[in-house]
C-alpha cells in the first residue's frame, strides 16, 4: 500500500487518497463516483483496482433493475457508502486525504457528507427486492402488450385505417424524423445519405419543422396541426393527422384556416411517431431510418408501466429488420481520420479531380474555364461535407 493510502493512526474507519476518476484509482484509495444501479462491468473494473472504499453519490441499487455489482464489491471487503448527495461531492477534491467512518465521509478533518453503508446482506436483500419488482413490472407490461396487440390487430396486420399515400414508399428508403432531442444534429449528419438516396422524408410533429429548417422538404408530415409551424404545413407535403378510432382529430380547423388538405389516420395510439412506423411498414419501405428517440431495453425498464409503450414496440416490430437508427447510418458516412482513412480520401479526391478535368470541357454551356469553376465549386462542397 502506498504512503498516501495508509490508515491514519487512532482514527476509526477506512482512510485513503480520494479519487474522482477510475483511471487514477489504485490500491487503498477511496473512489467517489455517481453510479446509480452500478453495473457488474463497472464493479469489476473497480474491484480490480482494489480500493479501500467506494462512495456513491447515488444508490448502488435504486430498485429499477436487479444489479449484482454492489454484491461483488461488498464481498471483496470494499467499504461501500451510498447516497451522500451532490452537495457533498462538490466539496471533494481529487488527491485529498479522505476517510469513511460508518455512514460518514470526511475529507481531511471535515465531515462533507453522510449516507448509508452497504453490507453484503443489504446488497443481497436489495437485489431480491429489485428482482421481484422487475418481474411485477414486466408482468404488467405483458398484459398491456397483449391487450393492445389484440385491439390493434386489424391495423397492424391488415393495415385497416392506413391512409392512401400516393407518394411512393414501397421499395424506397424512408427517414422518419421525430421530435426527439438531438434529431436536428442526426439529420444534419445524414445529409450525405439523403443526397445519395433521396429517401422519403417523414416529419413527425415538431420533427417536421426540423426537416424544413434543415433545408429539406418533408414528403409526408404526420402531426397534430397545432404542433407544427405554419410554414411547414404550407410546404407541399402530404399531411396526415392522427385521429381517434371514431375519426375525430385535433387541429383540423387549422388546416381549414390555411386552406390545406389533410387526411386522418385513426388508431388507438396517440403517438404520431408510432403511426409513421406503421405507415412505412405497411407500405413496405426498403429501409426505415429513425431520427429520434429509440425504443430499447432501457426504455422497457424505465417505462414498463407506461400504457403507450406496447404501441411503440409493436409499431417498430411492424418495420422489423428494416429499422435502423439514424446515428448508425450517419456513422457510415464519416471519414476515418486515421492515416489510412485520410490517404483513401485523398486518393478519391485526386481521382475525382482528374475526372473533372477530363469531362468539364464537354459539359455545360459556358467556356472551359467557366465549366471548370462550376464543377470545382460543386466538388469542394462535396469534400467539405465529408469532413464536417
Amino acid at each position: 500500500m502506498s504512503l498516501f493510502s495508509r490508515k491514519v493512526p487512532d482514527e476509526p474507519g477506512v482512510s485513503g487518497t480520494v479519487r474522482r476518476r477510475l483511471r487514477k484509482l489504485s490500491e487503498g484509495n477511496i473512489l467517489v463516483i455517481d453510479a446509480p444501479d452500478i453495473s457488474l462491468r463497472l464493479a469489476r473494473q473497480i474491484s480490480d483496482a482494489k480500493p479501500a472504499a467506494v462512495v456513491n453519490v447515488s444508490a448502488f441499487t435504486t430498485g429499477r433493475v436487479p444489479n449484482y455489482g454492489p454484491q461483488l464489491l461488498a464481498e471483496q471487503g470494499i467499504v461501500l457508502l451510498e447516497g451522500i448527495g451532490e452537495d457533498a461531492v462538490s466539496q471533494v477534491r481529487d488527491g485529498k486525504s479522505g476517510r469513511v467512518y460508518e455512514d460518514d465521509l470526511y475529507v481531511g478533518k471535515q465531515l462533507v457528507g453522510s449516507g448509508r453503508q452497504v453490507t453484503v446482506g443489504y446488497a443481497e436483500s436489495e437485489f431480491v427486492h429489485a428482482q421481484a419488482d422487475l418481474a411485477e413490472r414486466m408482468g404488467d407490461l405483458a398484459d398491456n402488450f397483449a391487450a393492445h396487440a389484440s385491439a390493434e390487430a386489424p391495423l397492424l396486420l391488415d393495415g385497416l385505417g392506413v391512409p392512401d399515400v400516393e407518394e411512393g414508399i414501397r421499395g424506397r428508403k424512408v427517414v422518419i424524423v421525430g421530435p426527439g432531442e438531438g434529431a436536428a444534429k442526426t439529420l444534419h449528419d445524414l445529409r450525405n445519405f439523403i443526397a445519395e438516396f433521396s429517401p422519403v422524408l417523414i416529419g413527425v410533429d415538431s420533427g417536421a419543422d426540423t426537416v424544413r429548417k434543415a433545408k429539406h422538404t418533408p414528403t409526408i408530415v404526420i402531426a397534430t396541426p397545432t404542433l407544427v409551424e405554419e410554414e411547414t404545413l404550407l410546404c407541399g407535403a402530404k399531411l396526415i393527422v392522427p385521429a381517434a378510432t371514431d375519426g375525430t382529430a385535433e387541429g383540423l380547423e387549422r388546416l381549414e384556416q390555411l386552406d390545406v388538405q389533410g387526411v386522418t389516420f385513426p388508431a388507438l395510439t396517440e403517438s404520431a411517431t408510432d403511426l409513421a412506423f406503421i405507415l412505412a411498414g405497411h407500405l413496405e419501405a426498403e429501409m426505415v431510418v429513425n431520427v429520434g428517440d429509440p425504443v430499447d431495453l432501457e426504455t422497457l425498464l424505465d417505462d414498463a408501466s407506461d400504457p403507450a409503450l406496447p404501441s411503440a414496440v409493436l409499431a417498430r416490430l411492424k418495420v422489423g429488420g428494416r429499422l435502423v437508427d439514424g446515428s448508425v447510418v450517419a456513422s457510415l458516412y464519416r471519414i476515418d481520420r486515421s492515416g489510412f482513412g485520410v490517404a483513401w480520401a485523398i486518393l478519391v479526391a485526386l481521382v475525382a479531380i482528374a475526372a473533372i478535368v477530363v469531362v468539364v470541357g464537354s459539359t455545360g454551356d459556358g467556356s472551359f474555364a467557366e465549366n471548370l469553376a462550376t464543377s470545382w465549386s460543386s466538388f469542394t462542397d462535396w469534400i467539405s461535407g465529408l469532413w464536417s
